[in-house]
């Protein structure tokens, strides 16, 4: 490993945290009120319509917010994946969307716990989803060794 690969992972690192900085404050917009279901409920109130017909809606609404920031803490990832190590091989992208999608499902949830049970307050939410940041890209570093490593020994 050079010095210039630990400056990769470590800029890799902190475009991820700052991602997700841009994508859980400055981009959420509507979904951060579409995501709690309190808001759906006091919508129907106020339209007079059918809170049965809505009341699952933000379900969608927090796992498209979750899609979004998967992709944006995963989005330096890939471009390092690629561009700087030139890593092609599938099972790599294979298991690099599985974590996309756990991440995903992972934060869908964390935000429910926030927004809906009331069993987290901000600086939990935020920890964990820094936990799913430090956990993803510790995974990043390890498979990326292992590909050259192999790659070295052939």
């Amino acid at each position: 490993m050079e010095q210039l690969d630990i400056i990769v992972f470590g800029l890799t690192l902190f475009s991820s945290l700052l991602l997700h900085i841009i994508s859980d404050f400055h981009l959420q917009g509507i979904f951060c009120d579409l995501k709690q279901s309190s808001w759906w409920e006091r919508k129907c109130n106020e339209l007079g319509c059918n809170y049965a017909t809505y009341k699952n809606d933000f379900i969608m609404c927090l796992y498209l917010h979750a899609f979004e920031w998967a992709c944006f803490i995963f989005l330096p990832i890939f471009v390092v994946t690629l561009a700087y190590f030139h890593i092609y091989e599938w099972y790599v992208w294979i298991a690099y969307l599985g974590t996309l999608f756990l991440n995903m499902d992972l934060h869908a949830r964390i935000d429910h716990a926030k927004a809906n049970l009331g069993v987290l307050n901000l600086i939990a939410d935020q920890a964990l989803h820094i936990g799913q940041i430090l956990v993803t890209w510790g995974l990043f570093v390890f498979e990326i060794c292992c590909v050259l490593s192999v790659r070295t020994h052939v």
